[in-house]
């Protein structure tokens, strides 16, 4: 931990590097070391979950959760939902799967779309909305 966050100048002092020199994953907590802190606005400290649910608009399940440490990003996730989604669900049409604009990419949709899977990406970026709009 030290090794990561310090910088030895060689003469024996030990500096603390500048915040923002210090990568996402860094390890911030011996005792947890998958707990990271990952500034994205207010408090992001941990983990980051991912919550997939089926729904045929009468009824709705869970149908996987995902927890990871606060650097997985949300495309990994979709990525995994699809590879999940793929093995354990058995259709005869095209499952229909809604994600945010940050779980999105045209590769993930042609990944998606050989496994019988639609991504549809919402406006969703993931963005902090601009004050001044």
């Amino acid at each position: 931990m030290l090794g990561e966050q310090t910088q030895d100048d060689d003469f024996a002092n030990i500096d603390p590097q500048d915040g923002k020199d210090l990568k996402s994953d860094v390890l911030q907590n011996p005792s947890d070391p998958d707990a990271i802190y990952r500034f994205k606005y207010d408090n992001n400290i941990g983990y980051t979950d991912n919550v997939v649910e089926a729904f045929d608009g009468e009824n709705n399940i869970i149908k996987n959760y995902d927890l990871e440490p606060n650097t997985y990003s949300n495309q990994k996730f979709s990525r995994d939902t699809i590879k999940t989604l793929s093995k354990t669900t058995e259709r005869k049409k095209i499952l229909k799967m809604l994600i945010g604009g940050t779980y999105f990419s045209i590769e993930l949709a042609k990944e998606a779309i050989k496994e019988g899977i639609k991504l549809i990406p919402g406006e969703l970026t993931g963005r902090k909305p601009d004050k001044n709009k």
